[in-house]
């Protein structure tokens, strides 16, 4: 009789964990970004009437950020003593037309959507470097000192994951040229063409490779 009640115990135990799991098997701690990114594209802020001068040459497409163990910065700073936390602050509004193509969400309407915006603030040797977005584990954003210009940084591709790209826009029509692994400014449009498809307010010179946005294109290989 005893064993037998153990056994229901064990049971219902079972039971109520399966339906109510802890907290910490619940969620997973989103990643910090890491590695390597590169700048591909600046964009006017809307609500911001003009341009300043500190602003103007704030960025360059193609420079890189590395988030290792040291850090290096798109001007030059390198960072032995850095670290990155979240905070509250709206470091930038998404809200903007301008960043239209990182709200778009999943490509189908039961697929969860990858990633919440959240701003990390970066402090390098003690003291406050620079406050940026993260949209997802691929894009991050970052805002000009006077917050004129935005920024977008995304991690890179590889050639083969640039082929899967090419190979899936053909499919549908939105390139159709070579298969090169070469993220030319044909598969640019391809892609910025299929983000105004997605929902992006514009045919971005360069729209931005978030997770959603490539899970819609479902390359293998390519997170």
């Amino acid at each position: 009789m005893k064993l037998l009640t153990r056994l229901l115990l064990l049971v219902s135990l079972s039971y109520v964990l399966h339906l109510h799991p802890t907290s910490a098997s619940a969620e997973t701690p989103r990643a910090l970004p890491h590695g390597r990114y590169v700048l591909v594209a600046v964009r006017r802020a809307s609500f911001v009437e003009s341009t300043p001068d500190t602003d103007s040459n704030a960025f360059r497409p193609g420079d890189t950020v590395d988030f290792g163990d040291t850090l290096s910065w798109l001007d030059g700073v390198i960072c032995n003593d850095w670290h990155m936390t979240e905070v509250a602050d709206e470091a930038i509004r998404l809200d903007d037309p301008n960043l239209s193509d990182l709200a778009i969400g999943s490509a189908e309407p039961s697929a969860e959507t990858r990633g919440q915006p959240r701003t990390l603030r970066v402090q390098c040797d003690g003291g406050r470097l620079v406050d940026i977005v993260q949209i997802d584990a691929r894009v991050l954003v970052v805002s000009s000192p006077a917050g004129a210009l935005n920024a977008i940084l995304e991690k890179p591709l590889q050639t083969g994951q640039v082929r899967g790209l090419q190979e899936k826009l053909s499919d549908l029509t939105y390139y159709t040229g070579a298969i090169t692994g070469v993220m030319d400014a044909a598969t640019r449009t391809a892609l910025a063409r299929y983000a105004e498809f997605r929902g992006a307010g514009y045919v971005f010179h360069r729209a931005a490779l978030t997770e959603n946005l490539l899970a819609g294109l479902s390359v293998p290989g390519v997170p």
